[in-house]
């Protein structure tokens, strides 16, 4: 029997080892930016003796905010507009 998670793994080696290369360097880059973001993305306890920041942004189709203190996040908020919000006047 062939496991069906193995599919693509056997699919890759069958393009060659120039392609396996690839796809490894890939992984590799892939797996760096996530440990990057993930480590940078981990909220910090508010010190509420120093002063917080609060960074909005909003386009068309959605809003987003950020509350931080000394760089470091503290909270994030982020949410899709509806389709009758996008049309509401300033």
């Amino acid at each position: 029997m062939f496991c069906g998670g193995c599919l693509p793994t056997q699919a890759l080696f069958s393009l060659g080892l120039f392609a396996l290369l690839i796809y490894m360097s890939f992984l590799a880059a892939f797996d760096g930016m996530k440990t990057a973001i993930a480590r940078d993305a981990i909220l910090a306890n508010p010190d509420f003796n120093i002063p917080l920041n609060v960074h909005t942004d909003s386009s068309k189709l959605q809003l987003g905010g950020v509350i931080s203190q000394d760089n470091r996040p503290i909270a994030f908020y982020s949410r899709k507009l509806s389709d009758a919000q996008t049309r509401y006047t300033a």
